[in-house]
């Protein structure tokens, strides 16, 4: 949830994150570090994550480099444990699959359904908005509304950090061709 927040992306994406590419592609999503991070007026800049979006994958706005500051930093730090895995977002199953989900690469890589399942689950377990039908109740796609919200109110505007494809709102043409959209460094206080 974390990580959607700070990111302002979906289920897909985010289970796509990779801990370490080597360098920005195509269908990837992952951080690269810098060497050393960079001191900004707004806080250090560790690396960028970027991020291809599936669902715009043909438009310009699909690729997005989203500075890594302190807080996102944190939420991928905090992602690590015993489990060896390329993904930071990950868990290892509870019996082996004989076939992976077409939305998965790795054992270890958590699909985006079942993101989306354990997200509904566990706000249903702890009571959570029990006052509403069940079609009624928020689902994790709501976080990134409320990720842009928050970025919004900050003054940040999130069109681009969230690969959106309106040209009217969103200035991300250089040269009629752009491989990676730069977005301001900003994070949310949680």
């Amino acid at each position: 949830m974390d990580l959607s927040l700070q990111t302002t992306h979906a289920r897909l994406e985010i289970s796509r994150i990779q801990y370490n590419l080597k360098e920005p592609s195509k269908n990837k999503c992952g951080c690269c570090w810098f060497d050393k991070p960079e001191v900004t007026h707004i806080g250090k800049v560790y690396g960028k994550l970027y991020i291809h979006r599936q669902k715009v994958a043909d438009k310009e706005a699909a690729h997005v480099a989203i500075p890594i500051g302190e807080k996102l930093k944190a939420i991928i730090d905090r992602s690590r444990d015993r489990t060896v895995s390329a993904f930071v977002v990950h868990r290892l199953p509870t019996k082996c699959p004989s076939v992976l989900s077409k939305d998965v690469v790795h054992l270890t890589q958590v699909a985006p359904d079942y993101i989306s399942r354990t997200f509904s689950k566990i706000r249903d377990e702890v009571g959570c908005c029990e006052h509403l039908e069940a079609s009624q109740r928020p689902t994790f796609h709501e976080i990134r509304a409320l990720a842009a919200h928050l970025f919004d109110s900050k003054g940040v505007d999130p069109q681009s950090r969230m690969a959106h494809t309106d040209a009217k709102s969103t200035r991300i043409y250089t040269q009629n061709h752009v491989e990676w959209v730069e977005v301001p460094f900003a994070e949310i206080e949680v």
